[in-house]
């Protein structure tokens, strides 16, 4: 007997005739489905029963449909049924030998003809029910059916061809009988009710896994756009510099600040004064905004880098780090720091800080931009310089500026001033 097969009762004239058919399917690597003739080829080997075969496969095909589950394994399965009979009342049996396709605790019998409309396959009445009990009872006294407990599946009603008459199933004397052998007679309306009994279809109909794949594209949507959504940034306005970058002295006494002109003029120190030149900046991190806010605070924080390039293509970023560790700034902290400038002629120069998402590979980012500008023989292009950069971060500040050497106004041997940056005037 096959692990899966249901089993059908075939009545016949004579007692001595009657059989439990076994109807099962298999697995197959060839494709069935129709043939030229829209005809089914999954039942090719059912022969006379054929045509019951063939509606249980339509039936259990819309059934599926209905309930949003793929129906194309069907047409990779080929079913089979032991012994001959006649009519339509094998009809549920095959129906079940298609969908049960893993082995359950407990022996599968029925009967019943197929009908409803679209996906709604109802459990049709048939007749001779009486005799099909009477002879499962026998071959379960004779020993014949092995397993300890049976599911046996009929209509509500069957006809009684006699009295001309519609019966309940579940009035006759049979059922208890079968009941006290562990064979319960289940009538049924519908497949549906059978399929939800034995938990046939995946728990999660395909509807389902469409939703869980439109939600899964959607937060996949949804975080690609939040890193790649831009970072609207601004430099803080500080009284007495302005809304931009301002020049720190640094000498031996201390840092001195001052206010960049209006015609971004930076004065460096010579490279033999005794003190720096750096250019500094304060720009306040925003803050997210709308659903962003929700997200895991990790999320909410940047990756921020400096550059500097200059009119002859030389280009220099840093991330930042502490401990020659990559450190990421919270959304809403001031990003404070300072560029160290040092003297080598009168020049522009172009400022980029750059605020990602994600981290940026310096040493590549470097490499491709000498790659892309560099030795060309000509002055640099810097607004094709912003344009590149532009891609490379969610947010990204510029700051266009010229370095000039500041000049001498004193003998800073002989000075009595303490700051080495007094003895140089703009």
């Amino acid at each position: 007997m096959h692990p899966r097969s249901i089993l059908i009762p075939a009545v016949a004239a004579d007692e001595k005739d009657d059989l439990l058919l076994e109807a099962y399917s298999n697995k197959t690597n060839e494709f069935l489905g129709l043939d030229k003739k829209d005809r089914s080829l999954i039942t090719l080997d059912l022969k006379q029963k054929k045509a019951a075969g063939d509606n249980a496969v339509n039936k259990v095909r819309k059934f599926l449909h209905y309930r949003r589950q793929n129906s194309d394994w069907l047409n990779r399965r080929s079913l089979h049924c032991d012994g001959e009979t006649e009519g339509t009342s094998c009809e549920l049996g095959f129906a079940l030998a298609l969908l049960v396709q893993k082995t359950l605790p407990m022996g599968l019998i029925a009967t019943g003809k197929l009908g409803g409309i679209d996906g709604l396959v109802t459990i049709e009445t048939v007749t001779q029910v009486p005799e099909k009990l009477r002879l499962v009872l026998r071959k379960k006294l004779a020993g014949e059916l092995k397993r300890k407990r049976y599911i046996f599946f009929t209509p509500r009603v069957y006809f009684d061809v006699i009295d001309k008459e519609y019966y309940r199933v579940a009035d006759l004397a049979e059922v208890k009988q079968l009941a006290a052998l562990k064979i319960d007679v289940t009538p049924v309306d519908s497949l549906d009710d059978i399929v939800k009994q034995l938990n046939l279809l995946p728990r999660f109909s395909q509807r389902f896994w469409f939703s869980i794949a439109a939600i899964t594209m959607l937060v996949a949507v949804l975080i690609d756009y939040r890193l790649h959504q831009l970072i609207h940034l601004k430099f803080e306005n500080i009284p007495d510099f302005g809304d931009k970058p301002f020049q720190v002295y640094e000498d031996k006494i201390g840092k001195h600040y001052d206010r960049i002109n209006e015609e971004n003029i930076v004065y460096e120190l010579p490279k033999k004064a005794a003190g720096k030149t750096r250019l500094g900046w304060k720009i306040v991190l925003p803050k997210e905004q709308g659903f962003k806010r929700l997200l895991p605070q990790s999320w909410q924080t940047y990756y921020v880098y400096a550059g500097n390039i200059d009119e002859l293509g030389n280009f220099k970023i840093y991330d930042t780090k502490i401990d020659d560790k990559v450190i990421t700034f919270p959304a809403g902290n001031v990003w404070r720091y300072s560029w160290g400038l040092e003297y080598q002629g009168d020049k522009k120069n172009l400022l980029a800080l750059l605020v990602s998402r994600l981290p940026l590979d310096v040493n590549r980012l470097e490499e491709e931009f000498q790659q892309r500008f560099a030795n060309t023989n000509r002055p640099l292009n810097f607004s094709a310089v912003k344009n590149y950069l532009n891609t490379k971060a969610n947010g990204i500040l510029f700051f266009l500026y010229e370095t000039k050497e500041l000049k001498r106004k004193c003998n800073e041997q002989n000075s009595n001033t303490s700051s080495a940056s007094l003895c140089f005037i703009k």
